[in-house]
């Protein structure tokens, strides 16, 4: 349509940038997700979200007022165990709100400001949208149960069946 084909003459016009993360999930109360990831220069960077990101894992891009970010995570599920002395403390030190907090120098803040803004815009939709999402991860989750379900039913059933058909010789009298 003229409105589809308005839209992408937007989003074609921004700055189009790639964010590849790896998103580790630890699930618990509260649900922490671990963010990684390098610079072209090969610099690893890390951000902790009070945000599941298995809520955000069908955003394909995310289109801001400047830029649009071609999104794809990485998720893994981690052992909350593993998460670093401190940080569910200062996490849970900013509030009940989504928010994040990264690991690094004000400089290596300012050479990583556009993942970090990409970062801020994916804890403020999740924060607009967290209703729909949650559902939607239900439904998805249900989905996959489902056919898991339906696999298992399909697996147990007899495979390879010869059915042999004898013919009556001993003629039907009426």
């Amino acid at each position: 349509s003229a409105e589809e084909k308005l839209a992408a003459l937007r989003r074609e016009a921004k700055l189009q940038i790639q964010l590849t993360m790896e998103a580790t999930i630890y699930a618990g109360s509260p649900t922490i997700t671990e963010l990684t990831w390098s610079t072209p220069e090969g610099r690893r960077f890390r951000a902790y979200c009070s945000v599941d990101f298995t809520h955000l894992s069908q955003l394909f891009f995310l289109e801001t007022a400047t830029a649009v970010y071609d999104w794809f995570p990485f998720l893994t599920d981690g052992n909350p165990a593993d998460i670093p002395a401190g940080v569910r403390e200062a996490l849970l030190a900013n509030g009940s709100g989504a928010h994040y907090l990264f690991e690094g120098t004000e400089a290596d803040a300012s050479a990583n400001e556009s993942t970090l803004q990409a970062i801020e815009y994916l804890v403020a939709y999740f924060e607009l949208h967290k209703t729909e999402l949650i559902a939607a991860t239900a439904l998805r989750t249900a989905a996959a149960l489902e056919q898991q379900r339906l696999d298992a039913i399909k697996a147990a059933q007899p495979k390879d069946q010869t059915l042999y058909f004898w013919k009556n010789e001993t003629p039907v009298t009426r």
